[in-house]
């Protein structure tokens, strides 16, 4: 019966360990996914199916908001009722419509993809939908956007500044694993209590 040698054991499981450390290396994790590091990553991170957005909070703008400031025709930097009613129409008139004047709600994810910029960015189908008879009406149209106008309106003077198109995100800290932090309030501990145990 054959029996390796020591010295030939040894190097044997030297080169197999070698081997399998340069496999795992040589895959590496898709950045963004589950359990990654970097920020902006993972279910709920601001990163999109590309990868790691880089983004760690600040300023930025709905979807919605995207397509309002493209309805500023005069190009003062401000959407006013008139410019809101027109712009509102135009995306209409742009939409399918079925024998009956309304669209489809299947129609409406079609639209969102280049109005929005995604097929699932808000407001969706759903929220057009109020009825949820899988048509949209003009009237169901027009307050859905007419609504998402008033709440970014936040003076409600009828107006959409710069400024009211944009909301804020908060900044992430990293905690010690290299993970993102939970937004725990700086300078206290866990468990909502001031430091010294005051209550």
């Amino acid at each position: 019966m054959f029996k390796p040698r020591p010295a030939a054991l040894a190097v044997s499981t030297a080169i197999l360990g070698a081997l399998l450390i340069a496999a795992c290396a040589s895959r590496q994790p898709p950045r963004g996914g589950p359990g990654s590091g970097p920020p902006g990553g993972g279910p709920g991170g601001m990163a999109g199916p590309q990868g790691d957005s880089g983004f760690e909070g600040g300023m930025i703008a709905r979807p919605v908001a995207l397509l309002f400031t493209g309805m500023d025709r005069d190009g003062n930097r401000i959407i006013d009722q008139a410019e809101l009613a027109d712009g509102i129409a135009a995306e209409w008139a742009s939409l399918p419509r079925t024998d009956r004047d309304t669209v489809p709600a299947l129609a409406i994810a079609d639209w969102a993809a280049t109005a929005l910029g995604n097929a699932e960015a808000l407001p969706n189908q759903i929220a057009f939908d109020v009825n949820l008879d899988g048509q949209i009406s003009e009237t169901e149209f027009r307050t859905r956007l007419a609504e998402e106008f008033d709440r970014l309106d936040r003076n409600q003077d009828g107006q959409l500044t710069r400024a009211e198109l944009l909301i804020e995100v908060p900044i992430r800290s990293r905690s010690r694993d290299g993970g993102m932090g939970g937004g725990m309030p700086q300078g206290r501990p866990p468990g909502g209590r001031p430091p010294g145990g005051g209550r």
